[in-house]
């Protein structure tokens, strides 16, 4: 079942992962990020945003992006 908090809106997503609109735009179209268009609005998935950044992760001794999710 799916929560309404499972989703970020673009605004609340590129400031999380610190990317513009055309990067979000760019990861949609590759398949990056799981996303829900609904009259024009954009929303992201929360797992999906989880799973790339963890799979552009890097370990050195610092709280991951992945971690603020997840924490919020």
């Amino acid at each position: 079942q799916t929560h309404l908090d499972d989703w970020l809106t673009e605004e609340q997503t590129k400031t999380l992962i610190n990317r513009r609109t055309t990067s979000l735009w760019k990861l949609r179209k590759e398949g990056k990020l799981v996303f829900s268009n609904i009259e024009g609005s954009i929303y992201y998935s929360r797992q999906s945003i989880l799973d790339y950044l963890n799979a552009h992760r890097s370990d050195r001794g610092r709280k991951t992006l992945g971690q603020k999710i997840i924490e919020s």
